[in-house]
């Protein structure tokens, strides 16, 4: 009986003891909860769906689109057949094609080599119209103002061309948009070289000034209407039309360039007022043309030159140096009023003596000090 009571006794002690004690919860119990949990609902907290939703955004993130072929484009996105591959599908995201920067694609030496620029003319804007500031403050403003807009146009069609190579992918809408601002860039740069030549190359002649400006900015609202305007010369079979378009106007300069020599002559034309550069400037204008409308070289080895070397690429090289070779011109203009008769100024001044080139060398020969 004493061993029948003790027994009982440890039980009810053992028995009140296990009640007491906290339970974990075992992995039986997870299971029945989680059963009884909504299917949509997972652990996190999400729904599949936006769990879904969300991996796959940031997977698409993480990883470039894949490069399509020329077969592959929509109708409106096909420009050249020689061009095979590399092409970025159509996005219809702006964040998705400035995310192409960071990948190799057909048009990336397209872009880089008008964004590069842009951001160097940006620059150099700033800083030399302080420089100009402090070293010549009695400078006239008008001179402040030419300089500053042919730098300015000069950034402006880099921006724009950069920007339109990085969108076209976007959608048909979007692209078109920007190819026709692309066209409004190259019209600033032509009109800056025209604005900025006539200003040094006339300098001491404010009526002709005054006219072959006029005339130029009539050619290039002629020019504007012509390749710009939606409903009129757009499309790939007026392609040839456009080029033809701005390379008349490129080449217009040259009648004031003719006028010079007949008031000054070949001797002084020649030395003082930059004409070797202008017309290096044309003729590398003239080449750059070629290459954009003859599509060479890859009309000859279509693929070989998808994502290095196209044509296009080379168009844009020229056109940066022409803008340089420009920017040479108007120093050697400016430098060549140092010299009382074309004797006294030695025909490879500029040009042809490396140690010229630097930044202090062309503003103090830019500005008029007189």
């Amino acid at each position: 009986m004493n061993e029948e009571g003790e027994s009982g006794s440890l039980d009810a002690t053992l028995e009140e003891g296990l009640l007491n004690t906290p339970t974990r919860p075992s992995m039986t119990s997870h299971r029945k909860r989680a059963a009884l949990k909504p299917e949509s609902e997972n652990s996190n907290g999400f729904h599949n769906g936006e769990a879904q939703h969300i991996s796959s955004h940031h997977a698409t993130c993480q990883k470039q689109p894949d490069l399509i072929t020329y077969d592959e484009l929509p109708a409106w996105y096909k420009d050249n057949e020689y061009i095979i591959g590399g092409y970025r599908p159509e996005s219809f995201s702006t964040s998705t094609c400035f995310a192409s920067l960071t990948y190799m694609h057909n048009e990336t030496v397209n872009i880089y080599t008008h964004m590069i620029p842009a951001i160097v003319f940006l620059l150099a804007q700033s800083f030399m119209l302080v420089l100009l500031h402090q070293r010549f403050p009695e400078a006239k403003s008008l001179d402040y103002i030419v300089f500053s807009f042919f730098l300015l146009s000069a950034c402006i069609t880099m921006s724009l061309s950069f920007l339109y190579h990085t969108l076209m992918n976007h959608s048909m809408g979007v692209s078109y948009l920007w190819l026709r601002l692309d066209y409004v860039g190259i019209l600033a740069l032509i009109l800056g070289d025209f604005i900025s030549g006539i200003r040094v190359g006339f300098y001491c002649e404010p009526t002709l000034q005054k006219i072959y400006w006029s005339m130029t900015i009539a050619l290039g609202i002629l020019t504007s209407i012509l390749v710009i305007h939606p409903k009129y010369f757009q499309g790939l079979e007026y392609r040839n039309l456009r080029v033809t378009a701005f390379v008349t106007l490129a080449l217009s300069g040259f009648i004031p360039l003719a006028h010079g020599l007949i008031i000054y002559g070949w001797n002084r034309m020649w030395v003082a007022s930059g004409m070797p550069y202008y017309l290096l400037e044309g003729g590398i204008l003239v080449l750059s043309a070629f290459f954009y409308g003859t599509r060479w070289p890859e009309s000859i080895r279509p693929g070989r030159f998808d994502i290095w070397g196209c044509s296009h690429n080379i168009f844009h090289v020229l056109v940066v140096l022409a803008t340089v070779v420009h920017l040479g011109s108007m120093s050697v203009n400016r430098s060549g009023k140092r010299y009382s008769t074309p004797e006294q100024q030695p025909l490879n001044m500029w040009i042809w003596r490396p140690e010229r080139y630097n930044l202090e060398y062309f503003v103090e020969y830019f500005v008029d000090t007189e």
